[in-house]
């Protein structure tokens, strides 16, 4: 019988739109959402302030800078190889950009985290742990090839229905198309209830991550950052 450390595991995605600029998530053992919400920084701080334990994968919006500041002098682009993460992964991080926002939200984050007494992972025995990941370095991973825009509807239903056949229990997206009517279509009252935002989605890669972490290590890449901090990206057999 397998021991686990944790019963949640928590997502949670800084966003670069408007709107919301948090988006946060919670899966449990069996891969069954919890919760899932947007909102404020301090929005997101409560929720973490109310768990008592969990296992938390945050989707790092400065990960593409942290992996370009340590490529730096790489003349033999091997960079990769010592993370032990295919190339093509590691490149697509390494085009990432970020807002002075998303920016400014991920210190405040990671002092807060600080606050609530979540430290790096892996530490034994210790309640709460965090990590953090690249949510569309998992969507090219899963899907294995480019996946369609985040931004077009078509994009957020792509990325649902591949975290549904990597095993998360979210709404078939693809009854978006099914609910479409000629009606609904010139009245306005399109179904996208059905689809989730894209910072939904990244928080929910996030908790999956975290799943993964605890119930199946070998398919997360896991390598170490600077600030005694880790990277957990999944490596989940390609879906299609």
């Amino acid at each position: 019988m397998m021991v686990t450390r944790f019963s949640t595991y928590i997502g949670i995605d800084i966003s670069s739109g408007r709107g919301h600029p948090m988006a946060f998530a919670m899966i449990d053992q069996d891969k069954v959402i919890r919760l899932l919400g947007r909102g404020e920084f301090e929005d997101a701080f409560a929720f973490l302030a109310g768990q008592s334990e969990g296992l938390l994968v945050i989707n790092d919006p400065m990960l593409g800078e942290t992996l370009r500041l340590q490529s730096i002098g790489d003349h033999n682009h091997s960079a990769h190889q010592t993370m032990g993460i295919p190339r093509s992964l590691y490149e697509s991080m390494l085009t990432d950009t970020y807002t002075q926002r998303q920016k400014r939200l991920r210190k405040q984050l990671i002092q807060a985290l600080g606050e609530l007494e979540y430290i790096p992972f892996p530490a034994q025995h210790f309640p709460k742990q965090f990590a953090v990941h690249h949510s569309e370095a998992f969507f090219l991973n899963v899907l294995n090839r480019e996946p369609i825009s985040q931004k077009s509807l078509e994009g957020r239903i792509q990325r649902q229905v591949a975290l549904a056949l990597a095993g998360l229990h979210v709404p078939n997206a693809m009854r978006y198309y099914q609910e479409i009517t000629r009606h609904k279509l010139l009245t306005g009252q399109l179904p996208t209830n059905m689809v989730y935002t894209i910072g939904e989605l990244h928080a929910l890669t996030c908790a999956l991550t975290a799943w993964l972490l605890e119930y199946q290590p070998d398919n997360v890449y896991n390598f170490p950052l600077p600030q005694n901090m880790a990277c957990c990206l999944a490596r989940i057999p390609p879906l299609v």
